[in-house]
């Protein structure tokens, strides 16, 4: 009885596996996309001043992410075609940073991505995915800082 159990439990978990494995290659069609990130870490205000003005998309985390959430957000652009080499340029910069240049403050160790909208392929086919009704990750840099 308990071989029996355990034969149909090991199945169940191998079926699971196959599954996940499957539905994980549907979702991604670049498997390692974090692998065609290049990461940038800001340290000046200028460059901070830059996204500002060009209303970067922007994503608050508690800590850098890992490499499944590159994966997810590179696919997401990649399917839309908003890369137009299929590279991707991604801001770090840390809450402190944040708080020397604005007034809404965040905690000092608050991790922020910033994706430059000048380096993202926006046209008439996927801006609709950039409005904020469709809107999968962040908001806008300026939105945020101005509470729009």
């Amino acid at each position: 009885m308990l071989l029996v159990i355990f034969l149909c439990f090991g199945a169940a978990v191998t079926y699971a596996l196959l599954r996940k494995k499957r539905i994980m290659k549907l979702l991604y069609s670049v498997p390692v996309g974090a692998e065609n990130i290049e990461k940038i870490d800001v340290k000046q205000v200028e460059i901070l001043n830059q996204l500002y003005e060009e209303s970067a998309l922007t994503i608050g985390m508690e800590a850098i992410p890992d490499e499944e959430f590159f994966n997810i957000l590179y696919n997401w652009l990649i399917g839309m075609n908003a890369l137009p080499e299929g590279k991707l340029k991604l801001y770090y910069l840390t809450g402190k940073l944040w708080n020397q240049r604005f007034a809404c403050k965040v905690n000092d160790d608050t991790q922020i991505l910033c994706i430059a909208m000048g380096d993202l392929n926006i046209n008439a086919e996927n801006t609709e995915q950039f409005s904020y009704e469709h809107m999968v990750f962040g908001r806008y840099l300026d939105d945020i800082v101005t509470g729009g």
